[in-house]
């Protein structure tokens, strides 16, 4: 006498004949899905869509949507991390680029999630698109937050001296030697 045959169920493949467990012959790899029963490849139904993740198992498409921050490649088992210098302001982003470029005056560390997530301390400035703020060059000074470019706030004036970049103070690293200018 002969039982019925179940399919396996979805999000799990059988690759072989006679199985004789409902684990079938496992679940659908990271990255994959399995959207109906009676699967009989590792590859599922198919990849995992761009700006989702699917783990070990999924049975759909878009298993995970990857949220603000993050984004995902086809096939994704997992979210990635806007890279910095990037920002990712909206859920299930499709590629490395996110949401777009820091803005000037800002840093956007990875996993950002707006264009002005950090704001260039005194002494330090960005033009848009970094990850860190940059220090302001040796003999420059940048007295305010959120610079935008490398003349940061102004040179060190008359009868002062900048030794160090970063500096933020308007006298420098301090007054000239007497009979220097």
């Amino acid at each position: 006498e002969q039982g019925t045959c179940t399919p396996c169920p979805a999000g799990l493949y059988g690759a072989s004949f006679l199985l004789a467990t409902a684990a079938c012959s496992g679940p659908c790899p990271a990255g994959r899905f399995g959207d109906t029963s009676g699967l009989s490849t590792e590859g599922c139904s198919g990849e995992c869509r761009a700006g989702h993740a699917c783990p070990v198992g999924s049975t759909s498409a878009t298993a995970t949507v990857c949220p603000p921050g993050t984004f995902s490649l086809p096939g994704a088992s997992a979210c990635s991390a806007c890279p910095p210098g990037v920002f990712g302001s909206t859920p299930a982003l499709v590629s490395a680029a996110c949401s777009g470029g820091c803005a000037p005056g800002h840093a956007c560390p990875a996993g950002s999630t707006n264009a002005t997530a950090a704001v260039c301390g005194p002494g330090t400035f960005s033009v848009g698109g970094q990850g860190v703020c940059t220090p302001c060059p040796a003999g420059l000074s940048g007295a305010s937050p959120g610079l935008t470019l490398a003349t940061c706030t102004a040179p060190c004036p008359a009868g002062t001296f900048g030794a160090a970049p970063g500096l933020s103070a308007s006298t420098c690293s301090g007054s000239c030697s007497p009979g220097h200018a």
